[in-house]
């Protein structure tokens, strides 16, 4: 079953929101979703492996992974170029794939990721950088509630998809 293009749309602008606060939890939402929803489309297409549950349990790793790391001092800036880099082609991803799955352009998919990961990553740097300053928060509690709101999306994301498409939760 395919969701319509507003669907997409706003799911993939969720997903890069969520790669520009936390790189590593956009593919790996999207791979969740589409592990548990298979798309002959995807199988067909060079980013099947983003339907693997294997693959999408790497993701996961990888994404709790970050959830420690970003607490870390030694850990640098996420608006270094290298970082943003990261974050733009994580949400571009995770939209080319969710775009691909659903029978569509891949390429409106990843721009659509991509630019919004590109926007989250400056605007929760500075919003992280802000609350700390006017509260006084100690930044890592700042970091554990960026990463309540990333899992509020994934888990938000996860919902929407059960109701959209019960049927398909079951293969």
């Amino acid at each position: 079953m395919k969701q319509n293009e507003s669907s997409q749309i706003l799911e993939v602008f969720n997903l890069g929101v969520m790669a520009g606060i936390r790189s590593n939890a956009a593919p790996a939402t999207a791979s969740h979703l589409l592990s548990n929803q298979y798309s002959p489309e995807l199988a067909k297409s060079n980013l099947k492996f983003m339907q693997s549950p294997v693959f999408s349990n790497v993701l996961k790793v990888m994404a709790i992974g970050e959830l420690i790391g970003d607490k870390l001092p030694s850990t640098g800036d996420r608006i270094a170029p290298v970082s943003v880099v990261f974050r733009c082609s994580a949400g571009a991803l995770a939209g080319a794939s969710i775009y691909k799955a659903n029978g569509n352009n891949a390429v409106k998919g990843a721009l659509i990721g991509a630019v919004a990961a590109f926007g989250s990553t400056f605007a929760s740097f500075y919003m992280r950088k802000a609350v700390g300053e006017t509260t006084g928060i100690y930044d890592p509690v700042v970091g554990i509630i960026e990463d309540a709101i990333v899992l509020g999306c994934a888990v938000h994301l996860t919902k929407s998809r059960e109701n959209e498409f019960p049927v398909l939760n079951k293969v």
